[in-house]
């Protein structure tokens, strides 16, 4: 019954959404969840110096003990979707231009304070938008043109050359989800709450995608192994759902890939992997979990602590 009333719901009055679901122009759906997306679309947020700061030291830290074992360090932040996609938001009304959120104003700090490689995704993809749709309209993430360009990005800050890819157009129900795992529809539908929606936009699909490159130790493939015994370089990488897109790309690039979906949060135990078995680490996080990074300290500073 909660799923046809929010469909009637939907139907009757689209703009209304939920608490967790903003319904947008042309059926496009964006989070109200996630460290206040709503405000982050309207640049409300303006982040302290104390926390852009506290943020950098924790980054510095990383990159300083990277360094210190003969390791290389690149932090990347994925845009939100509002950020790409602002065109389709509706009730809520930007505050201040792109160039102040919360995206910017932490990768401009990092650059302007630091030496740290660190690369903001929104410029990238706003250049390429014309190539065709980079996120999915019933869910929050990329998909995997969005993912591509992203990767392009990244390969250029590494100064490692990058791979062709071709692509087919399909639609986003007849091809599964590369993030989630899932086929049909998006995270946002179903926090909306609909069953009958459907996304029948034709997307770009990655046409030499190998999952076989890569292995899950669990079902939601929030941790995963990558092994291409064509390459040499190992990396490690901490990401959420958006470098899960990513490492489709990067499987290809590198003998071992390690990936921990904690992204915000490294351990002793992951320092010692690293530092036996691999040779480049990445950061990446969505725009919206900046705030998870602001507070975040390097475990050597704890362990001093204690």
């Amino acid at each position: 019954m909660t799923g046809l009333y929010q469909n009637i719901k939907y139907f009757i009055a689209p703009m209304v959404g939920n608490d967790k679901v903003l319904v947008g122009k042309d059926g496009w759906l964006f989070s109200k969840l996630n460290n206040n997306s709503m405000n982050n679309y309207a640049n409300n947020t303006i982040l302290s110096e104390y926390k852009l700061q506290q943020g950098l030291n924790y980054l510095i830290a990383i990159d300083s003990w990277c360094k210190k074992k003969g390791k290389e360090f690149y932090y990347v932040i994925a845009p939100d979707k509002s950020k790409i996609y602002g065109e389709y938001y509706r009730l809520i009304k930007k505050q201040r231009a792109d160039e102040y959120g919360i995206g910017n104003q932490f990768a401009n700090y990092i650059k302007k304070n630091s030496n740290i490689k660190v690369i903001y995704l929104r410029d990238v993809l706003i250049k390429n938008k014309d190539k065709g749709l980079l996120y999915y309209k019933l869910d929050t993430h990329w998909n995997d043109l969005g993912a591509y360009y992203g990767y392009k990005a990244l390969m250029k800050l590494m100064k490692m050359p990058e791979k062709s890819y071709e692509f087919d157009k399909v639609s986003y129900d007849s091809h599964q989800h590369i993030n989630m795992g899932y086929s049909g529809t998006g995270d946002l539908d179903r926090m909306l709450g609909s069953v009958f929606l459907k996304d029948s936009t034709m997307y770009h699909k990655l046409k030499q995608k190998n999952k076989s490159l890569c292995k899950s130790y669990n079902i939601n493939a929030r941790r995963n192994e990558c092994n291409n015994i064509n390459e040499k370089k190992n990396l490690y990488m901490l990401r959420d759902s958006f470098g899960g897109a990513l490492l489709y790309y990067l499987s290809y690039d590198f003998n071992k890939i390690h990936t921990n979906n904690n992204m915000d949060s490294i351990s002793v135990a992951d320092l010692k992997d690293i530092e036996q078995n691999y040779d480049i680490v990445i950061l990446e996080n969505v725009e919206r979990y900046i705030p998870q990074i602001l507070n975040k300290k390097f475990p050597q500073n704890l362990i001093k602590e204690n």
